[in-house]
This record gives structure tokens, C-alpha cells and sequence, in this order.
């Protein structure tokens, strides 16, 4: 004889509370239809003998045989249980909530509890996933989640530092080699007086002279490519404005071969400009139409006190052109339309920024003279077509 009460939780029921077993039971899977999609019972019966007592009876008829009881159970979708005593061939069916069952030894009577089929048997699809499992795989989706996202951001990190690192040492190399070597990828840079001093030879050959001072012929010893440094001479309030004014107006063109800066010297009081140089052939023609646009437009190639879309003479002119609007290029004079449209497009042949595109001289006079067409010309920072 039992001398203590134990509760324990029918087939398909575990504790709410493992530690508080007063607190009761509650299914251990996910309660679907009682028939899956092809008409087969997704259910099947528990059998728990020698219980007693269970108080929610629904519906009761008599039956020869527990199976026959369990059956009629499992065929009903309320029936949650069924109590079968054997002596009365009573049949109870029972759903939840299910309570004051007992185990009653040597009695007659049979209790069958309904529980799901652990999977489909002609699909091989699990038909329910028990709570505790679901516990389970939410923690693994948490953990793999949460390792995948620390990996991200350490793959990110470490990425950062290399590519920091990277950089920062192509800056080092670049300003600590003993000799000069340009890169087109690099923005302009800075010399020392000394390393252009090397570069012109003493700035032994000059090539050009301006109002505020000479340029001179240089070579790259690492790579034999040629420049032409500017040696501002007036390096007070004119010099220094000089200086300035190149700086912003350089920073706002990108004339690949003209006016290509690669760096610049501050060093006390002197100022140096270093440019890719160029042949004198094609700058000949670049520098006709310049002068050839200045004429038209009676203004400066640059003149930052204008609006930023008309700054650039250049890139004003060719807007004009790209909306038919040259009639803007001269205000209220009154010109020959005809002979403005040609004198424009000879203009931006002269001035495309990749020399093979520029006529030569002999070309340009015939243009102008009306004497060959002149197609259409195209951006002057386009490389994409050919005369």
C-alpha cells in the first residue's frame, strides 16, 4: 500500500513546472486537426490502466471492447480521453481539462488518453514538434545568430585595420623615398624645394615666363616622366594671390594633359607649381581655343565671382552649345548666328582635353574659313569620340 501521493502526468502531458508539480500539466506538442490532408488520423491512443475517477465525461454508450471504446475516441476530434470499465462495458468520453484521476490497483477499468503520431506515416513529415523541442531550436537559431553577427563585425574590423594599414603605408613610402615618383592616382602633393631643385636641374632649363614668374622644364628620375614647374617670383600680396587663385582654379578643371597638377611647394617664402608637361605642338592648338572663346565671350577662362555653372568658361560654353543657347555666350550684341555657331565649334575641337582629338592648325584654318565641315563636337572632357 502506497503510503504517499505522487502526481505524475498522463501520456502526451508534461509539468508546467518540473520543480512545482502542483502547478499541473500541459501537452507536450502542438495540437493540430485530429486528420491530416489525406483523410488518415494523425492521432493514435495512450493506454493508461487502473485509473479512476476522471470527472469531465462528455458523452457516454456502451461498447463489447476497450479497443472498440478507443477507437470510437480517436475517431471523435473533442475527445481528448475515454474510460472503458470493462464490468459495465461503459464507454466515457472525456475531454479536457482532465482532473482528479487516480491509480486505483486491481481495478477493471481502462483509460485511454489521445496523443499525437510522431510523424506522418505516408509522408515522413513530423505531424507535431514537442515544446521542449522548440525550446531547443529557438536557442540554436539565438546562438547561431548572434555567432554569425560577431563573426560579421569582426570580419569588418579586421578588414578596417588592413585596409587602414594599407594606406597608410603607401603614404609613408611615398613621402619617405629618396626620389620623386608621380602617381596618377594620387591627389597633388607636397615637395620639398629641394626635390624640385633636383627635378629642374637647379631649374636650369626654362620653357615660359609670366607676370608673376618662369617655368621650367623637369624630369622624374625614377620614371623619365616630364613636368613643368612654376616658380612663383612675387611671392607677396600679388604671388600669394597668384598661388591661391591657381590652387581653386586647378582644383576645379581636369585638362588630362594641360593642366594636370601633380603637386605644389610651401616652404617659407616659396611657392612652386608642378604640372605634367606637354608638347608644344597640340598645346598650341588647346591654347587657340581658349583664346579663341575668350574673344567670343569677351570674359576670362575662369571668373569664380560668376555663378558655379558659368565659372568655367569652357564648361559654360559647351552647355551653351549642348541647349542651343549660344546666344547667351555675347549678351545683346548683336552677331551672324551662322559664323557664332562655327566659331564655338572650332573652339571646343581646339579645346578637347585629349590631344588625338584636337585638329591641327592647318584644319582649324579650314574650319573657320567655312571651307570643310565641322562635325558635331563632343564634351570637351570626353575621350569617347574621334575627329
Amino acid at each position: 500500500m502506497d503510503v504517499e501521493a505522487r502526481c505524475v502526468c498522463v501520456p502526451g502531458f508534461d509539468y508546467v513546472d518540473p520543480i512545482n508539480w502542483i502547478s499541473g500539466c500541459e501537452r507536450n506538442y502542438t495540437a493540430g486537426s485530429c486528420k491530416n490532408e489525406d483523410g488518415r488520423l494523425s492521432y493514435t491512443m495512450e493506454p493508461l490502466d487502473e485509473t479512476t475517477r476522471l470527472d469531465n465525461s462528455y458523452s457516454v454508450f456502451y461498447k463489447s471492447t476497450k479497443e472498440e471504446c478507443a477507437a470510437a475516441c480517436q475517431g471523435d476530434c473533442t475527445c481528448d480521453a475515454v474510460i472503458f470499465e470493462k464490468q459495465k462495458r461503459e464507454c466515457k468520453l472525456q475531454s479536457l481539462p482532465l482532473r482528479y484521476g487516480r491509480r486505483s490497483r486491481g481495478s477493471s477499468t481502462f483509460v485511454f488518453f489521445k496523443v499525437s503520431v510522431p510523424e506522418y506515416i505516408t509522408t515522413g513529415v513530423p505531424a507535431y514538434r514537442p515544446k521542449e523541442s522548440n525550446k531547443k531550436l529557438t536557442i540554436q537559431i539565438l546562438i547561431i545568430g548572434v555567432s554569425l553577427v560577431t563573426f560579421a563585425f569582426l570580419v569588418l574590423a579586421i578588414s578596417g585595420a588592413l585596409i587602414y594599414r594599407s594606406n597608410a603605408w603607401t603614404y609613408k613610402r611615398v613621402s619617405e623615398k629618396g626620389y620623386i615618383e608621380l602617381s596618377e592616382d594620387l591627389a597633388p602633393r607636397a615637395f620639398t624645394y629641394g626635390e624640385l631643385e633636383e627635378v629642374t636641374k637647379s631649374f636650369k632649363e626654362e620653357i615660359g615666363r609670366g607676370s608673376f614668374g618662369a617655368v621650367y622644364k623637369g624630369t622624374i628620375q625614377n620614371n623619365q616622366k616630364v613636368v613643368a614647374v612654376k616658380r612663383l617670383e612675387k611671392v607677396l600680396a600679388e604671388g600669394e594671390r597668384e598661388f591661391q587663385s591657381e590652387m581653386k582654379v586647378i582644383g576645379r578643371t581636369h585638362h588630362r594633359n594641360l593642366v594636370r597638377l601633380h603637386g605644389y611647394c610651401l616652404e617659407g617664402t616659396k611657392r612652386l607649381l608642378v604640372y605634367e608637361y606637354m608638347s608644344n605642338v597640340k598645346a598650341d592648338v588647346y591654347s587657340f581655343g581658349i583664346v579663341l572663346l575668350e574673344i567670343i565671350c569677351r570674359r576670362r577662362t575662369v571668373d569664380l565671382s560668376l555663378p558655379e555653372d558659368e565659372a568655367i568658361l569652357e564648361e559654360w560654353v559647351y552647355q551653351c552649345y549642348e541647349d542651343r543657347q549660344l546666344i547667351k555666350l555675347v549678351g545683346d550684341e548683336q552677331v551672324d548666328k551662322r559664323k557664332l555657331d562655327r566659331m564655338v565649334k572650332v573652339a571646343l575641337w581646339c579645346i578637347q582635353d585629349e590631344p588625338s582629338l584636337r585638329p591641327s592648325m592647318k584644319k582649324v584654318l579650314l574650319m573657320m574659313e567655312g571651307t570643310v565641315d565641322i562635325p558635331v563636337p563632343p564634351s570637351p572632357t570626353s575621350f569617347l569620340s574621334t575627329i
